[in-house]
């Protein structure tokens, strides 16, 4: 499992090549995907080189993990460019990565990327988004569209035991009058994940002997009290390969809900308990 957490507080967002229409552009980092930022595509003639750039510039340096944007209007298949700066790059284009628009079966659409472990610190990310359509420019020009949420952040490779659970949690509510009329309220539903960590050694638990030099202690720290995460439960294949299918059907953005406990078993090893992590839904 990738998580991924600590997105930098105080980050700013700006765009080039349009203008969002409200102007809180801050939308786009604060918490809530459902709440969206809405922007004109850029006018004129149309080329799979035409584009607009989102960059997100952080207080301080962070070593990324996971990219993503989540609830987008662009079509399934619009191809956006990550790319970072690090504080001695004069421009944006370390570690660029590509990936393209994905339409979930309940509709939502979201683009997510598992990172390489051991990325210089970065002070900043930009989304370039091109009117290239799986190679059509098919983005209408002028055509108002709508962004969600912008993920960048840290985050480790999370070893649990296997047989982790995926409950989805439907709000909807469906009954019948008095009458016997049936009647509902639609509501959109959540994936719940639920997990077990492997065993740890105290190195682990409390002296920085995971990845990136984080422990259970100080990964907790970045996730618990409603702080915002992301677990992707599967981001490579069979074979091992990393899967951008797969990260972006099981990438969750979400919270810590059950509360981490870690239990002393003997000796240096201690055996972390089951965490829960529900997804805050994107509105379909």
């Amino acid at each position: 499992m990738l998580l991924s957490f600590g997105r930098p507080a105080g980050s700013t967002v700006a765009i080039a090549n349009s203008a969002f229409v409200d102007g809180n552009a801050q939308v786009l980092i604060n918490g809530r995907p459902g709440s969206t930022a809405r922007f004109p595509w850029p006018s004129g003639p149309q080329t799979t080189a035409t584009n607009i750039i989102i960059t997100v510039t952080f207080p301080y340096a962070i070593v990324p993990r996971l990219v993503g944007a989540m609830n987008t209007t662009l079509p399934p298949g619009t191809l956006f460019t990550m790319q970072w700066k690090r504080p001695a790059d004069g421009a944006y284009g370390y570690g660029a990565v590509t990936e393209r628009v994905v339409q979930k079966p309940r509709g939502e659409r979201v683009v997510w990327r598992g990172l390489s472990a051991g990325l210089d610190p970065c002070i900043g990310v930009q989304y370039v988004i091109n009117n290239d359509v799986y190679g059509v420019a098919s983005i209408p020009a002028g055509s108002l569209q709508d962004l969600g949420e912008l993920w960048q952040g840290p985050g480790i490779k999370l070893i649990a035991v296997p047989e982790f659970t995926e409950k989805y949690d439907d709000p909807s509510v469906a009954d019948l009058s008095d009458w016997m009329q049936a009647w509902s309220r639609q509501k959109t539903s959540r994936r719940i994940l639920t997990l077990t960590p492997t065993v740890l050694q105290e190195s682990q638990v409390y002296s920085g002997g995971m990845e990136q030099g984080y422990d259970f202690e100080s990964l907790i720290a970045q996730i618990d009290g409603g702080q915002r995460s992301v677990i992707v439960p599967r981001h490579t294949d069979a074979s091992g390969a990393y899967s951008a299918a797969l990260t972006n059907r099981t990438a969750r953005f979400g919270y810590l809900s059950q509360a981490a406990t870690n239990k002393h078993l003997s000796g240096l090893f201690y055996g972390p308990g089951e965490w829960e992590h529900k997804e805050i839904p994107i509105p379909t």
